[in-house]
C-alpha cells in the first residue's frame, strides 16, 4: 500500500470517529470542509488499498484491516498533535501538521515523541506538589519501564572518610522503576563488587547478600528473586526541583545491605534516584 495523504488519513478517522450518520461522503465532506467529489475519490483509492469496504455505497466503512491502520493513525495523530502543542504551535498549525507528522515520522521517533508528552503530563499534574512518594508518582504513570540513575550513600561518616557506599558497585547501574497498573516497583540487579574499603584501604570483593528498605517507620525486606532485589515505589520519598523543562524529581530511600564482606564495611545507607522530566 502506497503511503497515504493526509486527506486520505483524516478520511479514515471519519470512519472511525463521525457518528455512524456521517461516516458517508456528505458526512465526512461537511466536516472536512471539503468538496464530496474529494471524499468520493479518496474512499475508492481505499477502498483499492483494502482498507475501506463500499459493498453499500452510501454507507462505506472500515475493513478489519481499515480499522487497524485507523486506530494506528489515530494514536500517532494524537501523540503528535500533544507534541506540538506542548512545544507552542497553535492550535490552528498543529492541527495542519499533525498529519504529516503521523505519516511521514518512523515508529522510533514517534516512541520517543511519546515518552516527551508523557513527562510532559506527569509534570503538568505535579506542578504545585513539592513532596510525594513513589507510590503517588506511579500512579500517574502508564504502564512502563525507566531506567533511574541511582547513588548509594552512607549516613554515618567517620574520621572524614568518603561518604560513596561500597553499595554503588553491588548493583547494576542503571536500576530499573516497572509501573504496571499505577503500581511501581525499583528492580537493582545485583553485581560482584570489588573496591577498597573506606575504613582501611584494603581491596576487597563481595557482593549483596540482603537488602532491607526503611517504610512505615521500620526496615523490611526487600524481595529477592534470586538476580534483583525490589523495594516498592511507596518507599521512595520524592522532592519536587526545578520547574518547566528542567524539573528533576529527586527520590531517597533509607536501606540495610548485608554483604559478603562484612557489615563494617556496608553500613545503613541513604539510596537516591533520580528521574529527569
Amino acid at each position: 500500500m502506497e503511503q497515504l495523504e493526509a486527506l486520505d488519513m483524516q478520511v479514515l478517522l471519519g470512519l472511525l470517529n463521525n457518528d455512524p450518520k456521517d461516516r458517508t461522503v456528505t458526512g465526512i465532506a461537511r466536516a472536512l470542509k471539503t468538496e464530496k467529489y474529494k471524499i468520493s475519490r479518496v474512499i475508492a483509492v481505499l477502498e483499492g488499498a483494502g482498507l475501506v469496504d463500499r459493498s453499500e455505497p452510501r454507507h462505506p466503512k472500515l475493513t478489519d484491516k481499515g480499522l487497524t491502520e485507523a486506530k494506528r493513525i489515530q494514536e500517532r495523530a494524537d501523540v503528535s498533535l500533544s507534541h506540538l502543542l506542548y512545544e507552542g504551535m497553535s492550535m490552528e498549525n498543529a492541527q495542519h501538521d499533525t498529519y504529516a507528522w503521523a505519516r511521514d515520522c518512523t515508529d522510533e521517533y514517534i516512541e520517543i515523541v511519546r515518552k516527551s508528552v508523557e513527562r510532559c503530563r506527569i509534570k503538568y499534574e505535579l506542578r504545585n506538589k513539592k513532596t510525594f512518594s513513589g507510590g503517588e508518582l506511579c500512579r500517574l504513570m502508564k504502564d512502563s519501564r525507566t531506567q533511574l540513575p541511582f547513588l548509594f550513600y552512607r549516613e554515618n561518616v567517620q574520621n572524614s572518610s568518603n561518604i560513596l557506599s561500597m553499595a554503588n558497585e553491588g548493583f547494576e547501574y542503571p536500576c530499573t522503576l516497572i509501573v504496571k497498573d499505577g503500581v511501581g516497583e525499583i528492580r537493582l540487579r545485583v553485581t560482584p563488587m570489588s573496591a577498597k574499603s573506606k575504613i582501611n584501604d584494603q581491596f576487597l570483593s563481595g557482593h549483596v547478600t540482603n537488602l532491607k528498605y526503611y517504610i512505615a517507620g521500620q526496615f523490611a525486606n526487600a524481595a529477592w528473586d534470586g538476580e534483583c532485589y525490589t523495594i516498592p515505589a511507596d518507599a521512595i520519598s520524592f522532592v519536587n526541583i526545578g520547574d518547566s523543562m528542567g524539573q528533576i524529581l529527586h527520590g531517597t530511600v533509607c536501606v540495610q545491605m548485608d554483604c559478603t564482606v562484612g557489615v563494617q564495611h556496608m553500613p545503613t545507607s541513604r539510596a537516591m534516584f533520580t528521574l529527569l522530566i
